[in-house]
């Protein structure tokens, strides 16, 4: 795995994540989206295709090819009805290595084709439980727990179908208090025949901290691993459903906005002066005035330390 602080400064972002809906037909009540004292209604919305066109036509004017074009943010992406235009006007213009999705899974079943002859790389299925009960006090639907098994393994069959190996298909599912040891183990052998690969969070977040709810649902992290610099904005930019740029993926309540890709290009955002503000708040670790960042800890999962490329160098240039 690349590390980062290898690579910086980058002349262009390794990732961009596009919000194709930040609506999602789930209420889990351990995620902001559904959450009103995180997300207000009109913070809701469908992205038009007309502006993803924009968006996407403004990374192909970008200085390379990007990494990963992650179609998600705040909802659920299958929501959108235009989500396979999305995907194919992505591979058309051949704007980044890999196109990512991360669903529920609840409505594969109207897209698994679609999805296969698309060529989007890779998809990660958000499982909330083995256990029925948990999918309806979350989803509302006791019965959404099969669909969304049996949506996984036609998508798999679809692509064996074809004699494919892309999508790329990954589950996942978050150690909450309400999960058990054995709910994990048969979890792995639900899906060890259908998935790639699975993938366990062993620690919920409560996101930025900036809100009152407690989304964790009672679980207290540890083995965090505390640092000073938040490197999203170091590799990353997040489009909102409309296209409000935000640098924090999980910014559900707009508090990292840095520009607005209807009326600035991608470019002009990445290396604006908002961004190197942004970037000159951590170097000099003057958190306390953005709500959104002074009490998170979301960058502590991370994998990439940048600390000492960041604090280290005060040069204004090199934030």
């Amino acid at each position: 795995m690349k590390k980062l602080i290898d690579h910086l400064p980058l002349t262009v972002p390794w990732g961009i994540a596009v919000d194709p809906s930040s609506k999602c037909n789930f209420q889990c009540q351990y995620c902001p989206t559904s959450n009103k004292d995180v997300i207000k209604n009109d913070q809701r919305g469908i992205m038009s295709f007309g502006l993803y066109k924009k968006i996407v036509d403004d990374i192909h004017c970008m200085n390379g090819k990007i990494e990963s074009l992650k179609l998600w943010k705040d909802g659920e992406p299958f929501l959108n009805p235009d989500i396979i235009e999305f995907i194919r006007y992505a591979k058309e213009k051949d704007v980044a290595k890999e196109v990512r999705i991360t669903t529920n899974g609840s409505l594969l079943h109207k897209y698994a084709e679609h999805i296969v002859n698309a060529e989007l790389d890779w998809i990660m299925i958000s499982f909330i439980s083995n256990k029925e009960a948990a999918y309806k006090e979350h989803a509302n639907s006791e019965k959404m727990r099969n669909i969304v098994i049996n949506n996984t393994e036609r998508l798999r069959i679809e692509r064996e179908k074809r004699r494919l190996n892309k999508p790329f298909i990954a589950v996942k599912m978050c150690k909450y208090p309400f999960i058990t040891d054995n709910d994990i183990k048969e979890f792995k052998t639900l899906f060890q025949d259908i998935a790639d690969t699975i993938i366990i969070h062993d620690e919920p977040m409560n996101w930025d901290n900036s809100h009152k709810t407690d989304l964790t649902l009672g679980a207290k992290p540890e083995n965090l691993h505390v640092k000073k610099v938040c490197p999203f904005a170091w590799y990353q930019l997040n489009i909102n459903y409309n296209g409000l740029v935000s640098i924090c993926p999980v910014d559900w309540s707009f508090k990292t906005v840095i520009g607005d890709v209807n009326t600035e290009s991608l470019s002009d955002i990445w290396s604006g002066s908002k961004m190197k503000d942004f970037k000159r708040m951590f170097a000099y670790q003057d958190l306390q005035h953005n709500n959104a960042c002074k009490n998170c800890n979301y960058y502590y999962y991370t994998s990439d330390n940048i600390d000492s490329y960041v604090i280290n160098s005060k040069a204004y240039d090199n934030v």
